[in-house]
């Protein structure tokens, strides 16, 4: 049979194997990180971290680009709380998110922020490997491997401040929750320092982004619905901390203003053909959909109890994929919770057929060795971008016309989705409101 592992971690045998693990892994780790911070301290204030220097104001002008005060930067926390206010109103009802985004764009600075940043990757990395239950320095090697290579839009971890905040920090604190989760729906035991702690974290996670917390509100909902006889108060705390933040968020009037402009005007036809996008780029969904399917046919009980350990996340899959189709507008973006999460499965269900069980050493040092070729060659190449754009950014300034050009980069394909060069439409229009010129990109 295809699968023939049963679904449980695998633990060492001696002290040896784990000193050895620990090591392989503490090296791997330590090659990521190096790498995402020399990504992520080349690359400048881009794109949305333009805008969020300076201060919101309290609404919308005929003719303005965004709502934003372009004589006043953000010049400590105060400012940046009050700013956060007006977006609040205007804007969306990421808060928390966006506060600390205008703090790192408006004074805290981007070193400080880089060093933090690949903090809340590593933990990133270790988070995934203890959501997998990996207990072997093959399998935690392969998932690393994995992880770089299969994670949709890579760059959106560090393109930008804005980004990072935005989808790196959720998605830790997402793999950490339903870690936590995992955990604290065994334990009966009432304990009111971690109740305290564990709904402030469930309700900053609710908080910080409606495309992660939204389908995780629905699905905790569901959860608490079917076993309302078995649940303790560890996970009804942490349920309500999770719907009492994603409700700042989706009934904020920023949220609900822009909801409303967007689903304003769109014909049937206009909406089928962007839902078109999300059947075209849901891959990771469409591999963790094969996989469960096909070991639903070739080990039934795996497949019955694979289902009962993993339904929390499945059930956040089906939402979130519903929530992206009845969405009036798309972007690669408003996938990316489900494709990481189906990423993660797909992972953990290859590791549990017996192609894997048989053949790991190999598959690992395969995918691990194209790993740590593609890694240095990303990084290059990020940095190599991101001396274009200041190039360009200073060609442009000092053009009175404001000329500028992209120099000539050839980005092999496979590292094609993992750098952004400027882009000739939302970040081109950025600079030239910010700068009060307008940006022209002259093409050969």
């Amino acid at each position: 049979m295809y699968f023939t592992c049963t679904y449980k971690s695998r633990e060492f045998n001696g002290a040896n194997g784990h000193f050895h693990h620990i090591t392989y892994v503490c090296i791997a780790l330590l090659y990521l990180c190096i790498s995402f911070y020399i990504m992520n301290s080349s690359t400048p204030l881009r794109c949305d971290d333009l805008i969020y220097q300076y201060q919101w104001i309290g609404e919308r002008t005929d003719g303005m680009r965004e709502p934003i005060d372009l004589n006043h930067r953000v010049e400590n926390f105060s400012e940046a709380f009050m700013s956060q206010i007006n977006h609040y109103k205007v804007m969306n009802g990421r808060f928390i998110v966006h506060y600390l985004v205008q703090s790192f764009c408006g004074f805290i600075g981007k070193p400080i922020f880089n060093i933090i940043n690949t903090l809340i990757y590593l933990l990133f990395l270790i988070g995934s490997i203890r959501f997998l239950k990996i207990s072997s320095s093959t399998g935690a090697l392969t998932a690393l491997s994995l992880l770089w290579l299969g994670i949709p839009i890579q760059h959106i971890f560090y393109y930008s401040i804005s980004f990072s905040v935005n989808y790196l920090w959720p998605s830790t604190g997402l793999i950490w929750f339903f870690i936590l989760f995992d955990k604290h729906r065994q334990d009966n035991g009432i304990n009111i320092f971690k109740i305290i702690c564990i709904f402030f974290y469930s309700l900053l996670l609710g908080s910080m982004h409606e495309g992660f917390s939204l389908p995780l509100s629905g699905v905790l909902f569901l959860y608490l619905l079917i076993h309302r006889k078995q649940a303790n108060i560890s996970i009804l705390i942490m349920s309500v901390g999770v719907w009492l933040g994603t409700s700042s968020i989706i009934f904020a009037p920023g949220t609900i203003g822009r909801g409303a402009n967007s689903a304003s005007g769109i014909s049937l036809s206009d909406y089928l053909s962007i839902k078109q996008n999300v059947l075209l780029y849901s891959k990771r969904l469409y591999l963790f959909t094969l996989a469960i399917i096909l070991l639903f046919f070739t080990n039934k009980m795996l497949f019955k109890e694979y289902l009962r350990k993993r339904i929390l996340e499945i059930c956040f899959i089906i939402l979130d994929f519903c929530f992206v189709l009845a969405l009036p507008n798309y972007s690669q973006r408003i996938e990316f919770p489900l494709e990481l999460v189906s990423l993660l499965l797909s992972i953990e269900l290859f590791m549990l057929c017996r192609l894997w069980k048989e053949r790991n050493r190999i598959i690992c040092s395969i995918v691990l060795s194209i790993a740590i070729l593609h890694i240095p060659i990303t990084a290059y190449y990020t940095c190599l971008v991101n001396k274009e754009y200041r190039e360009m950014l200073q060609s442009y300034i000092d053009s009175p016309k404001g000329f500028t050009r992209y120099s000539e980069i050839k980005i092999p394909k496979p590292i094609n989705s993992y750098v952004k060069r400027l882009d000739d439409g939302v970040e081109r229009d950025y600079i030239s409101f910010t700068m009060g010129k307008e940006m022209v990109i002259e093409r050969e």
